[in-house]
């Protein structure tokens, strides 16, 4: 059980013995909580339970629906409480935007909305669904609302959003004294629709993937909300967590996460006025006189979090998804909800084929399944031996064939840029005969009951968002048996035919875990292509993706 997991001889963990909710080291008398989804983990989405009197949506004199938003953060209610409701002054720089759906964070919505011009701030409520977009230039927002007044749709994760004017010019903080409109190393994580207990432990591994948590406080209000006080060793940490962890859930369907800039005063100002649940911090003098690692600054980032939330039916996918934290936007379709290995029937006319083109000679079924497998769950590989460097692959469902064509076209791979688009065909026809390619496998191969898909429940969904979107010349391994040492890596890279790594750091003593550098961002995705899902053993597999931690990303 992750409350009672000890944190290591170089941190300690404070707790408020008055509390009567602190029995197994987690909060309140829920249930105890499972490792967090957010390896994000995170499943992503707002939360549904029924939230405080000030942020119900109310009715203006006009009959129009207005929600009445708290200032962010505000500790026991609104400072100033502001209407986000549809816009009656006329146009301006904000825009109110709704019907958000789950798995959304602010990330993804800046992603959506700064393709129209730059944007000042983004306020999301997670818990409804919606949000604030304010954009630099008034000339911008206009342009947008003009371009949906006349049918244009904005959407996201899947969904569509409804957005119009905001009935305010600049979105007013309200700040308390305790907060920061500019990028603090301090964050205040406040938690809607809480169903599953969680602690300091299970924060610090949400957080684990962006950034190293020097100090943690969880207290509870009198109105019933759990808040999270953060402090980062570095500026960098802070400001790559908050839009990854704003807007997400905690765990599947429950403690959905408004994420906000504190000044370090916020560690006194909760503490004083709220009872504290828990406290960590992390003691450099205690961990020197312990022997315990090296100094702060040396300090590893989190080790990854294996399977978390709700129960996941079968282990398939657990060993499918890279277990560090993750939380780029992004959803799997009609397969999310279903137990891994469970096999979704293809609807035809779905948009679930795609067609590859630019293939190198190099590329078979598998080595192709190896780069997809970052993008969504495959279905079936048929190469068109009739034309050289042609593929048509069926996705498992319509979300991971966007997310192939959207994060895949481009690319670079075994020396060939690779054309990706929909093709209008429901489904890859069968071949009659074998057909072989040039080394000798199969020409069409089916995926759909493959263990190694990564996106078949909403958990490894949530893990495997990080890696959308991103390249780079450091890749994330996993899934390694224990002892597995760097020789072992590069032999493995070697023998499939990888170029040689100029770094390979194991993550933790057992060697399950770690990253690879190459020379250069083709070496590294050459090396997906080649050696992901390479055999370690006779049960365990090489796992590659991306590596989107910044700080090793370099």
């Amino acid at each position: 059980m992750l409350g009672n997991a000890p944190i290591g001889d170089r941190k300690r963990k404070i707790y408020n013995t008055n509390s009567s909710n602190n029995a197994g080291g987690g909060l309140g008398p829920r249930h105890q909580p499972p490792a967090p989804m957010m390896s994000l983990m995170m499943h992503q989405g707002p939360g549904q339970a029924p939230m405080p009197p000030h942020h119900q949506f109310g009715s203006s004199g006009n009959g129009q629906q207005m929600m009445q938003m708290p200032a962010i953060g505000a500790a026991s209610g609104p400072a100033a409480a502001a209407q986000m409701g549809p816009g009656i002054g006329g146009p301006t720089c904000v825009l109110f935007v709704s019907e958000i759906p789950q798995n959304t964070c602010e990330l993804e919505l800046k992603r959506v909305f700064q393709e129209f011009g730059k944007l000042e701030q983004i306020q999301l409520m997670p818990a409804k669904g919606q949000a604030l977009v304010e954009f630099l230039r008034l000339s911008d927002a206009e342009r947008l609302m003009s371009m949906c007044q006349s049918g244009y749709i904005i959407a996201a994760n899947g969904g569509n959003l409804t957005v119009c004017f905001a009935n305010r010019q600049r979105i007013d903080q309200g700040l308390e004294s305790y907060q920061s409109a500019t990028p603090q190393t301090c964050l205040l994580l406040t938690f809607y629709n809480v169903r599953m207990d969680f602690n300091c432990e299970s924060i610090r591994q949400i957080c684990g993937p962006y950034g190293i948590v020097d100090r943690c406080l969880v207290v509870s209000q009198q109105d019933g909300l759990l808040r999270a006080v953060l402090e980062f060793e570095k500026l960098e940490d802070a400001v790559l967590t908050k839009p990854n962890l704003n807007g997400a859930n905690m765990y599947a369907g429950c403690n959905a996460i408004s994420c906000e800039y504190v000044r370090h005063t916020a560690f006194e100002y909760f503490a004083s006025r709220h009872p504290v649940m828990e406290e960590y911090r992390y003691d450099q003098a205690g961990a020197m006189m312990m022997g315990g690692g090296p100094p702060a600054g040396k300090r590893l980032r989190m080790p990854p979090v294996q399977p978390l939330g709700a129960p996941v039916p079968a282990a398939a996918a657990a060993a499918a998804a890279p277990p560090a934290l993750m939380m780029q936007p992004a959803q799997s379709g009609a397969v999310a909800m279903l137990p891994a290995g469970a096999k979704q029937p293809v609807p035809p006319n779905q948009h679930c084929v795609i067609v590859i083109r630019g293939l190198s000679p190099q590329m078979n079924c598998d080595r192709l399944f190896n780069i997809l497998a970052l993008y969504g769950n495959v279905d079936r590989i048929k190469f068109v031996t009739s034309r050289e460097g042609f593929a048509l692959v069926q996705m498992l469902d319509a979300s991971s064939a966007q997310q192939a064509v959207d994060f895949l076209h481009g690319q670079t791979v075994l020396g060939s840029t690779l054309k990706v688009t929909h093709s209008d065909q429901g489904a890859v026809k069968r071949n009659t005969k074998d057909f072989k390619l040039a080394d000798g496998t199969p020409a069409e191969k089916s995926y759909d009951t493959a263990k190694l898909n990564r996106f078949m429940n909403q958990e490894a969904v949530a893990r495997n968002q990080a890696s959308l979107g991103r390249t780079g010349r450091i890749l994330y391994y996993w899934g390694c048996p224990e002892g597995t040492s760097e020789k072992t890596i590069r032999e493995t890279l070697k023998l499939a035919g990888a170029s040689n790594p100029t770094e390979v750091s194991p993550q933790n003593e057992k060697g399950t875990t770690g990253w690879i550098t190459f020379n250069s961002v083709s070496d590294a995705t050459d090396a997906i292509c080649l050696a992901n899902h390479s055999e370690l053993s006779s049960n365990t597999k090489l796992k590659l993706a991306y590596a989107f931690n910044k700080h090793r990303d370099r």
